[in-house]
């Protein structure tokens, strides 16, 4: 198949990750991606993974959003990748909110993990230590 099989590079791609060789993950995962993100959406949640590894959070922030509008109302879990990766950007209140949406949906499944609040409240003093002082 021309060096491509979405299923092998998948494969191939998180057998790398876990190898620590996020160079060689991204030549074998981004064809995916490409071509077949849409059946294989878990291939952003990998992809954020190895744009995180690399300290390239703006398009590991893009690979988690990804991942997250495709397991919507099925899987919140990514919510939390991306509140991780916008605080490590900075961005307490893209974090903020993504963790609120994050129990939001948690929390209509009948579940709140006991160290939410805790994670809330230190993302609202992040948000407000980070403001302008008036």
């Amino acid at each position: 198949m021309g060096g491509y099989f979405a299923p092998a590079n998948l494969e191939l791609s998180y057998i790398l990750i876990g190898l620590k060789q996020p160079d060689e993950a991204l030549v074998y995962l981004k064809p995916v991606t490409i071509k077949d993100g849409a059946r294989y959406p878990i291939s952003y949640y990998h992809l954020g993974r190895i744009y995180e590894v690399k300290d390239e959070l703006v398009m590991a922030a893009q690979a988690y959003e990804t991942a997250a509008s495709f397991y919507r109302g099925v899987n919140p879990q990514f919510l939390l990748d991306i509140s991780r990766v916008r605080e490590k950007r900075g961005d307490y209140k893209g974090a903020l909110e993504a963790m609120e949406a994050y129990l939001a949906a948690v929390e209509q499944q009948g579940n709140k993990p006991q160290w939410s609040e805790e994670r809330l409240a230190s993302l609202r003093q992040k948000l407000s230590e980070s403001q302008p002082k008036q």
